[in-house]
């Protein structure tokens, strides 16, 4: 089997599962929304997507390096790729979720009905863990002969 055909039916059954029908919700709610809350849902809807297409990435991501880890070094370019399209998506979906965030804090009692407070715990103390989470990744690229394996 070809390398491209394994991954078009790899990721076909996480293609088929992200899709949704923004389509018919949105045609239910425009009657009963004001445009704010229909923009909002737009918004959420395109984040929707982008965490959608991260999925695949990751899925990408673990092919990739399987395969490499099979002795397939040509692949590595990929792989590469695949981990900055995944983390560049992350860094987007997170920047607009935090936006839409904003904005329902900005707009809980005049614009929105009250809500509980939604507790945002263990914001930003996932960077010391991206760090090192790259910075084994490099080492993984780079290969196992040029660093001393890790001790526990």
């Amino acid at each position: 089997m070809k390398l491209s055909a394994a991954i078009e039916i790899r990721t076909s059954h996480l293609t088929n599962s992200c899709t949704v029908t923004p389509g018919k919700l949105r045609q239910r709610a425009e009657g009963m929304q004001s445009p704010y809350v229909q923009e909002r849902l737009q918004s959420l809807e395109t984040i929707d997507l982008q965490l959608c297409s991260m999925l695949q990435e990751v899925s990408e991501v673990v092919f990739t390096f399987s395969e490499i880890k099979r002795g397939n070094v040509d692949v590595k370019p990929q792989f590469t790729q695949h981990v900055t399209r995944f983390y560049s998506l992350l860094n987007e979906s997170t920047g607009k979720l935090r936006d839409e965030i904003r904005l329902l804090d900005e707009n809980v009692g005049k614009r929105l009905l009250p809500i509980n407070n939604v507790s945002k715990r263990a914001l930003g103390q996932d960077d010391e863990k991206l760090q090192e989470q790259m910075k084994l990744l490099q080492e993984v690229l780079e290969g196992p002969g040029e660093h001393p394996p890790p001790t526990a």
